[in-house]
């Protein structure tokens, strides 16, 4: 997080990968319940997974979505060293088509809870199509395309201008079960802050001061700024904080901009382990931040 000094030289241990290319499976599911037990099951032979949910249904259906797996391809195919970096490299088009700008301003308007809602719609009846007719689709993609497939619509935040966007990325514990998951929905959905766009994804744990980790579950959540009541945003944080907390969890660091210095002391127990060593390493706070200032930094008496 930027608060150590400059990192000029790193090692890294890497994992030799069969082949650049992934198999590719999605999964159509009826609520959020059955989006958690198939992130399950292909975490047990699959190497990536992630879930697209709606945040705007109500009821039984909250949640629903989709869930996308990727596992390596054990074969030999050779690849053009050019295909590989335009595949790095972010394009100008929307799905190689559409130019970036003039979209943008377009969709500013329709880019709201209501927009969103209908777009949700689409979305999942699209998947329920794609399900129907999988036996016909090409499950296989260059691992690119696959770990990074919002390059496909790129600068998608110039939709949020010109007053931009708060996110939240609570991280449930899976001890909680699937329950605490459901209620990250419906407190959003109780204070009309769903999520625009409403990512799940399965973390492990590891032994990181101020890791973002743990064997729980995250939920993004994207709010736009505009037409937004901030009294009511401060609410659903300050709840949605607050429940995490309860819950043994914790927020995304690197998203957050509202959480209390008392709340991220619960949730990150191990912040004066580091700062003993940002003491030792930087004492005269050369390297600082806002976020810093806010929940980090010793405040003198």
């Amino acid at each position: 997080i930027g608060l150590l000094g400059i990192i000029v030289e790193a090692t890294m241990q890497l994992k030799k990968i069969p082949s650049p290319f992934v198999e590719v499976s999605s999964v159509v599911t009826r609520n959020v319940e059955e989006s958690l037990e198939q992130i399950e099951t292909f975490n047990k032979d699959w190497d990536f997974s992630v879930a697209w949910a709606d945040a705007f249904i109500k009821g039984s259906g909250l949640g629903r979505g989709f869930v996308t797996a990727a596992r390596w391809i054990d074969e030999k195919t050779p690849l053009a060293y050019e295909r590989l970096a335009k595949s790095l490299k972010m394009p100008t088009r929307i799905f190689g088509v559409l130019p970036i700008k003039p979209v943008w301003f377009v969709c500013r308007p329709l880019f709201n809870p209501l927009g969103i809602r209908m777009a949700n719609l689409a979305n999942y009846a699209l998947a329920n199509l794609k399900d129907i007719f999988a036996a016909s689709q090409d499950s296989r993609l260059l691992f690119t395309d696959y770990n990074f497939m919002h390059n496909k619509i790129p600068d998608m935040k110039q939709v949020y201008r010109p007053f931009g966007f708060l996110e939240f990325q609570p991280l449930i514990p899976k001890r909680c079960g699937v329950e605490a998951v459901r209620e990250i929905f419906e407190i959003a959905r109780r204070f009309g802050c769903q999520s625009l766009l409403c990512g799940i994804k399965a973390h492990s744990k590891d032994q990181s001061m101020l890791s973002y980790s743990g064997d729980s579950y995250s939920v993004g959540i994207d709010i736009q700024v505009r037409g937004r009541d901030m009294k009511q945003v401060m609410k659903f944080a300050d709840t949605l904080f607050q429940f995490t907390q309860n819950c043994g969890g914790k927020t995304f660091l690197a998203k957050d901009e509202l959480l209390s210095r008392e709340l991220f002391q619960s949730m990150y127990p191990r912040h004066n382990e580091f700062l003993k060593v940002k003491q030792q390493l930087d004492p005269h706070e050369l390297f600082a931040s806002d976020m810093y200032r806010r929940l980090l930094q010793p405040v003198n008496d």
